[in-house]
């Protein structure tokens, strides 16, 4: 049985659309990354792990005054006069000190590691603020000029990364243990400062030759040259293409 002309073409029309709905959408290397990542159970925990340990750090004076203690409070008399030792067993674990006390001045060792988290997260991530800044940059421009300035950068990585940098960062902390001030940094940041630098400037090789390796295979890939031949400068290309 054969449908007239309009019945035909509504029932095209029906049938297109129809295609279009149950079409696959495309996804995203974010929704890529995403879905592998959920699929991973170890990598689920221990992202949920770092999650927790960044939140008590962000948090550290709302948990600190919850439990009761803060980190610079001092409990001398829970301490032996003799041996100054905390008193009682497991070095002054209670009820009130969770994890005990410190020798000698008793400050609770739980709050001073809620605290301490929060000074770990801040040295760690303007360290590795500092690190992406250096070898990011010096990577594209070794990997993409090469020649001279690819062999002068790819040395020095090699330098930074044969340097000694907790040896160094240790002699730097003595030096400026007895300096006042340096520019606007004195006392506890100044020290803070110190350790940002030296772990985020001798840490930017590692991430500077993966960079590099990455721009060296780009720089030859098609979309590259068919900016190049319509008169792109390097510039553009680095920072766009």
């Amino acid at each position: 049985m054969t449908l007239p002309m309009g019945e035909l073409e509504v029932a095209a029309e029906s049938a297109t659309v129809a295609s279009d709905d149950i079409a696959i959408e495309g996804r995203s290397l974010l929704q890529i990354a995403w879905r592998r990542l959920r699929q991973d159970r170890v990598a689920m925990a221990g992202g949920i792990i770092i999650v927790l340990m960044i939140l008590v750090a962000v948090f550290a004076s709302v948990l600190t005054h919850l439990y009761g203690h803060g980190p610079t409070t001092f409990n001398s008399d829970l301490t032996s006069e003799d041996t100054s030792l905390p008193l009682g067993s497991l070095g002054g674990v209670s009820s009130a000190h969770w994890l005990g006390i410190e020798p000698v001045n008793g400050r609770d060792i739980l709050a001073r590691l809620i605290h301490g988290a929060r000074t770990s997260l801040v040295i760690s991530l303007s360290a590795t603020a500092l690190s992406l800044f250096i070898g990011v940059g010096l990577g594209v421009i070794a990997g993409y000029y090469r020649g001279w300035v690819d062999s002068l950068i790819s040395r020095s990585m090699d330098v930074f990364l044969a340097f000694p940098s907790l040896l160094f960062s240790i002699a730097l902390l003595a030096i400026f243990s007895n300096v006042d001030h340096v520019l606007f940094f004195k006392g506890q940041s100044l020290n803070f400062a110190v350790i940002i630098f030296v772990l985020g400037f001798f840490g930017w090789p590692y991430i500077g030759r993966i960079v590099r390796g990455q721009v060296l295979s780009m720089r030859e890939k098609e979309f590259v040259d068919a900016s190049r031949s319509l008169g792109a400068s390097n510039f553009r290309i680095i920072t766009r293409e």
